[in-house]
């Protein structure tokens, strides 16, 4: 726009000074309203109310502030003429501190600017008088100047407090102290007042000072780190993925290959911990023959996010072989860890779309994550577990667990996981390793109905973000009663979804096959993703693992 403008400028009526002042003015307050965009995504990380909420920020800064003037006028006035009658002397008050929030409107200092200069009318000269008192001599002298600052400097506060609420760090300290709900809704709370009082407390986060001199190794795609020395070559993972959870146990899945003559020894996990005063190290043995491939299972104990991890083979008198320091990407309780297992995983895809961020909104996170598991995947060791939220089981033969995997299934659920069983045709195929176990009832014949799974138009297109239609699908389902369930998902007809309490978790099953057909799973994908988001367990709910101290 600087070369239109720049035609008034020749033609005559403007001078330089007018011309730079104008473009200076546009260039800070299109900053100034930008970073109330990128506060308000940061704080609520969905398009649609982030929009919202930066109107009504621009709304509060242009709209409110001159209202305030107008309202602090009137009410001097009204004051003034109530109280003459009882005091002849009184003067009406002065309100002028009513106009210093004026500064921080862009709209008001574009108006006086184009005023002074093309109609001659001075209205920060105006203010003084008009709210019964004057201005400070230097503020009314340099409004521009004043008015300029404080919008680079409001600016730079609301992109520091989206840079605090995209800080994991930070919030990890603070959930520390409190539980994480209580902490959220305290954030929520404070930061009005934060703004409005325009007083802020920059505390930057603590770092480990131990491991800011280690160098670390990034994790593959795979969550996977190779360390190797000799004869002996480790593949070891930690999380799934990479990833883990904040006050979870941690999956360590090693894959030892031993090249050389009979190897015993030890696969060690090392934290550094502030509480410890130093590190903790939680290792499993193993012995591998000449030639041998030996997989390695166990769970070490949750990290701190800003620690270290040193994986290790040791052999037998505790002596380091080869070691690497890494980190880990981790997950407080509010994103879901799914682990699904399936015989035909490609058919349950529509889930982890479904708890896909918003791709439009700014620095949204996913609601969840989901992560494929095959049979090895569940050992004796429930705790190997303990960073899935939530195991979905579907189209798979579950007769092909052993007794202690279905003890380990049985002890994740009881420390408050949500198993969500898939049926339909191959009802038996999937419940019959649970029935006596985790499930008592009888399993009926396979009917094949047409379905809308009971969701109204309007509900459907708030799920899909678009407006589709309710049609009705074909769908075979297993007529199931478990005993003390309830369901959770009808169409009015037939009981879909139907849900059990167990100890601290819960069990979902479905009398159909959650392996989706694509057209049902585009349109009706989201009702089932939305039933597994509303349908966890109380435990996991609260985000509060009761007496979780991995250390102790």
């Amino acid at each position: 726009s600087l070369p239109v403008i720049s035609i008034v400028f020749t033609i005559g009526g403007i001078n330089i000074t007018d011309l730079m002042q104008f473009v200076l003015l546009i260039i800070i307050m299109s900053l100034f309203i930008g970073s109330m965009g990128i506060f308000a995504s940061a704080l609520v990380k969905r398009a649609v109310p982030a929009t919202v909420l930066s109107f009504v920020m621009v709304g509060i800064v242009c709209g409110l502030t001159a209202i305030g003037v107008l309202v602090a006028n009137t009410g001097a006035n009204i004051y003034y003429y109530n109280m003459q009658n009882i005091n002849a002397n009184i003067k009406v008050p002065d309100v002028t501190w009513a106009a210093y929030p004026l500064l921080i409107n862009p709209a008001f200092t574009l108006l006086d600017m184009v005023l002074k200069n093309y109609g001659a009318i001075d209205m920060v000269s105006k203010l003084g008088p008009g709210l019964n008192g004057k201005l400070l001599p230097f503020v009314e002298d340099y409004w521009f100047l004043c008015s300029m600052v404080l919008q680079i400097l409001f600016t730079l506060l609301f992109i520091k407090l989206a840079a605090l609420l995209l800080d994991p760090l930070r919030r990890k300290e603070r959930s520390m102290k409190v539980n994480k709900k209580e902490k959220h809704k305290k954030k929520r709370a404070a930061l009005p007042m934060l703004i409005l009082a325009v007083i802020l407390s920059l505390v930057p986060a603590n770092t480990n000072t131990a491991s800011a001199t280690i160098k670390t190794k990034q994790l593959d795609a795979n969550g996977q780190i190779k360390i190797s020395k000799d004869d002996i070559t480790a593949t070891i993972g930690i999380g799934y993925k990479g990833k883990t959870k904040y006050e979870r146990y941690i999956k360590v899945d090693s894959l030892i290959e031993n090249k050389g003559s009979d190897f015993t020894g030890k696969i060690r996990i090392e934290c550094s911990r502030s509480d410890a005063d130093g590190s903790v190290a939680v290792q499993k043995a193993f012995a591998a023959a000449s030639g041998e491939t030996k997989r390695v299972q166990f769970a070490s104990a949750s990290i701190e996010p800003d620690a270290y991890i040193k994986v290790s083979i040791c052999d037998e008198e505790d002596n380091v072989i080869c070691s690497e320091y890494v980190s880990t990407k981790w997950n407080y309780d509010t994103i879901f860890y799914i682990g699904t297992l399936s015989d035909n995983q490609d058919s349950l895809d529509y889930i982890s779309s479904g708890l896909a961020a918003d791709k439009n909104a700014f620095d949204a996170s996913d609601d969840g994550l989901v992560f494929q598991l095959g049979i090895d995947d569940i050992t004796e060791d429930y705790k190997i577990l303990d960073s899935l939220d939530i195991i979905i089981i579907d189209d798979f033969d579950t007769s092909k667990f052993s007794d202690i995997q279905i003890e380990a299934i049985k002890a994740w659920v009881s420390n408050g996981g949500t198993l969500f069983l898939g049926s339909g045709a191959d009802a038996d195929k999937v419940l019959k390793a649970f029935s006596g176990k985790l499930l008592n009832g009888t399993i009926g014949a396979v009917k094949q109905i047409n379905t809308n799974f009971g969701i109204s138009r309007k509900k459907l297109t708030s799920l899909l973000g678009e407006n589709r239609t309710n049609r009705r699908v074909p769908l075979d389902i297993t007529q199931i009663n478990i005993k003390g369930s309830e369901p959770v998902l009808s169409d009015g007809r037939n009981n879909l979804i139907s849900s059990l309490d167990y100890d601290n978790g819960n069990i979902l099953v479905s009398e159909f096959s959650l392996g989706l057909s694509s057209g049902t799973a585009a349109l009706y994908g989201p009702v089932i993703t939305d039933v597994i988001k509303n349908n966890i367990s109380d435990k996991l709910k609260s985000n509060n693992r009761e007496g979780f101290n991995p250390w102790s």
